[in-house]
This record gives structure tokens, sequence and C-alpha cells, in this order.
């Protein structure tokens, strides 16, 4: 069976964020391979250990002895890895304090980091579905935040929940890994900071995307904000599941799980057919 690997990174984790970007790429399995070995030894070129966005961008960490056409130049060689080697990827922002104010007093409502990744390892199981993708996805996310927990203990759930859910959103497992060894995450990285960066930006009336942006992102690319629209849907399924969840019924909740997101639409739009 055919197996790839969905790398996630997150970008505006810090307490006063404003937004909260979570994002990640498909990659095939030897496409994975690939962007490790071609990536590993640009950044040996560059004097670099591994990549982080926000360092380059501001010139800390590894890249303060780098001018801005050298940070650049690494910019540019990392998109041209992630273009070459991935197959699509997909964002998730949110304005975490705004989805605490929503949900305060909501049963079974997780935390904003946890609430975007279940809505993603969704979304790339819909697109799976909607290619007729067979094979099973492995969900890999960067290590260390501080509702890991809760989020592995959503995604040991979906075993858990029985093989409809597994079908659904091709489970094939998942870990939390540090990027710096594992460098496809390095990809997730960049893409999570560029999207967040954006909307940030976007807030503050600059809606002219940034020339690096406009690089990344390709037309099978998708990126989304959750809104408060969106944001009281999800109250309210999360609202309507509850009780479903603790009655037991396993199939109920996933059915539930489904209706909702169909019904409220949730800022999902069908991706272009990809050859996947």
């Amino acid at each position: 069976m055919k197996l790839v690997n969905v790398y996630f990174d997150e970008s505006g984790t810090h307490a006063d964020s404003a937004l909260l970007t979570i994002a990640g790429y498909w990659f095939e399995e030897v496409q994975a391979d690939r962007f490790s070995k071609e990536w590993k030894k640009h950044l040996a070129q560059l004097g670099l250990s591994y990549a982080h966005m926000t360092d380059c961008a501001l010139g800390f960490g590894q890249y303060k002895n780098l001018s801005m056409n050298e940070r650049v130049h690494s910019e540019r060689l990392l998109i041209q890895c992630i273009k070459r080697r991935s197959r699509f990827g997909f964002s998730i922002t949110i304005n975490p304090h705004e989805y605490f104010r929503i949900m305060t007093g909501v049963d079974g409502a997780p935390s904003a980091y946890t609430f975007c990744l279940m809505a993603l390892v969704n979304h790339f199981g819909r697109v799976a579905m909607a290619q007729s993708f067979q094979g099973s996805i492995r969900y890999i996310f960067e290590s260390g935040h501080q509702n890991q927990n809760e989020a592995d203990r959503f995604l040991r759930g979906i075993e858990e929940n029985g093989n409809e859910w597994v079908r659904t959103v091709r489970y094939g497992g998942h870990s939390f890994c540090d990027k710096r060894n594992t460098l496809p995450l390095q990809a997730a990285d960049m893409l999570a900071w560029q999207t967040g960066h954006y909307f940030i930006r976007k807030k503050k009336g600059f809606h002219k995307p940034r020339k690096d942006l406009v690089s990344l992102i390709r037309k099978c690319d998708l990126y989304t904000e959750y809104k408060e629209d969106a944001l009281f849907a999800m109250k309210d399924f999360f609202t309507d599941l509850a009780p479903i969840v603790a009655s037991g019924d396993q199939a109920g909740s996933i059915s539930k799980f489904v209706d909702i997101y169909q019904k409220h639409d949730l800022t999902w739009h069908e991706p272009p057919v990809l050859r996947i």
C-alpha cells in the first residue's frame, strides 16, 4: 500500500500572538527522502544546521552572520526544494484568543492548536478521498508544543474510534519530531511562517503578499483563516457532538463530525485535481 507523509509545523505559538498558523506539506515517501538529501546539502553550503524562518527573516540565531542577500538566497533554495518535491500544502490560521473566548464553557472543545491540527488532518483526508488515493497518510508534527499531549490523545483516538475514521483520514500513524532532524518539517515551518505573517500584515492593512510568499505558493496550495462565523459554527459542532461522544456512540460521533462540516462548509474549498 502506498504511504505518504504529511509534515506539520506551527507559527505564532507565543502567549501574546494575535494569530496561530499551522501548516503542512504532503510528501510521497520517496520525495521526502530526496527533499531531505537535497536540503541537507544546501544547509551545509549555507553554513546552517537547520532552517528556521523566523530567524531567517530577522537575522537571528544561525542567520546572524549572513547578509540579507544570503538569507534571501537560503529562502530561494528552500522554496525550490519544496516546489520540486512536495505534492501540495495546506495551512490554517486562527485567532487563538478569539477561539478561547467563543469556546469557553463548551465541553470537549480542544485548545486552538489541537483544533487546527484536527481540521488539517480532516482536510488532508478529504483531499485524499477526493483524489481516490487508496494509500495511508502518516502525520508528522513538530515536537515541543505545550498542547502536544492533548493533540496526541486526539490522534491516538483515531484508531480507538474504529476503522471508519481511520479510512476517512487515511490514518497511517503519527509522530512528533524535532525539525532539526526531520528536514521536511523545515518546509512546513516556512509555509506556517509565510502564511501566518501574511494574515498578520493583512490585519494591519497590508493586503499585498510578500514576494517570497508569492514565489512559494502554487495553485495546488491552499490556505485559509478561520474567522468568527466559522468559529461559532465550530462551537455548535462541539456542543452538538459532546453528548454523542459521552454516550460512547463512536459511529454517531464520526457521522456527526462529517455532517456538521458539510452543513457549515467551514471554509473548505475543493482542491484542484492533483496527481497523487
